[in-house]
């Protein structure tokens, strides 16, 4: 019956949504710890890839206020706005290798982890709201 088709593609996507979020969360947390070990191999606290993917990406999601601009942001982090676009670029590229990473550990196969990949990024134009890592 239609009720039951109803049931099982909510289940489904509520399964989507927990397995994406762990995903999400287990990429944030190495994309952070991928940053720690950057300024620890140069001593420096300029890089701030995780730091500023969060506030472009989840603070603004977490407390429905507006993406800051790349001039706030620069203001923020002590960074010129051109840093500020070279790091949060490095940030997106390294956690979606992070995630498709992810992904291949418990895919069967590459085809699949590519397929899993494609369903992530549709899930995360929906929503950037996982559990705070």
């Amino acid at each position: 019956p239609l009720e039951d088709d109803v049931a099982a593609r909510e289940a489904g996507e509520e399964f989507d949504r927990h397995f994406f979020q762990g995903v999400l969360k287990r990429a944030l947390q190495r994309l952070r710890d991928h940053q720690q070990s950057l300024r620890k191999m140069r001593k420096e606290e300029r890089n701030a890839w995780y730091d500023l993917f969060y506030a472009v990406h989840i603070e603004p999601t977490e407390s429905e206020t507006q993406r800051p601009r790349q001039e706030e942001l620069a203001r923020r982090f002590g960074l010129s706005t051109k840093a500020v676009e070279r790091q949060l670029q490095a940030a997106r590229r390294k956690l979606q290798e992070l995630c498709l990473r992810e992904l291949r550990a418990v895919a069967p196969d590459p085809e699949r982890a590519a397929a899993e990949y494609e369903a992530l990024q549709r899930f995360l134009k929906g929503t950037l709201r996982p559990d705070r890592p």
